[in-house]
């Protein structure tokens, strides 16, 4: 919240003004005579109260009821949290009780925020996990596969075979019974293995 100015609110008189406690006020005046000019209408919970303001805002015997400009409305929490600080910000022997039932009531709206932001999160995490587990168990499965599917050797020497082999040279395949060192080659009874078209 920005701190009120009485020649900021003569320029804009539309915006929204609060007191620092978070109640909604209504300027009534803002000449009156004295070093006060400001008259206003605080909006309290049961019963609405006149106050006067210096021109920067302060008021004289409340500190709580001291004027900002409202940029935007205030959650729960920030509205817990400002009548808080308004209320013991002078007072610092307040009563145990109070602040226990304060922070009760501020732990619990926080949970209240908080939730969806928590359950979002967790949903996004049990997706991630759903997708690491499956993309885990599809590479597992294709490891597998490829454990049972014939493979290309490549020829440690030069060697005549007693079988023919189908040989990759110059970006072809062709059958032979004889292999030079590093050539790719496969056995035809390897072929045999492959799954046939149903």
């Amino acid at each position: 919240m920005e701190q009120f100015s009485l020649e900021k609110y003569l320029k804009n008189p539309s915006r929204k003004v609060v007191t620092r406690s978070g109640h909604n006020v209504r300027i009534l005046c803002t000449n009156q005579r004295g070093n006060m000019p400001i008259v206003a209408l605080v909006e309290f919970e049961t019963l609405d109260g006149v106050q006067i303001f210096y021109h920067d805002g302060k008021n004289e015997s409340h500190r709580e009821y001291d004027l900002f400009f409202a940029e935007e409305e205030s959650t729960e929490f920030e509205k817990a949290v400002r009548n808080i600080l308004a209320r013991y910000i002078s007072n610092i022997d307040c009563f145990p009780e109070t602040i226990k039932s304060e922070a009760e009531s501020l732990l619990d709206l926080a949970r209240k925020e908080l939730k969806p932001e928590i359950d979002k999160e967790i949903d996004k995490a049990y997706k991630n996990i759903d997708t690491i587990v499956y993309n885990n168990g599809y590479k597992q499965g294709q490891y597998e596969i490829m454990e049972d599917l014939p493979k290309w050797k490549k020829a440690e020497k030069d060697e005549e075979l007693d079988c023919h082999v189908a040989i990759q040279q110059d970006g072809r395949v062709v059958l032979s019974d004889f292999v030079q060192k590093d050539e790719y080659y496969i056995t035809l009874d390897v072929l045999k293995t492959l799954p046939k078209e149903e």
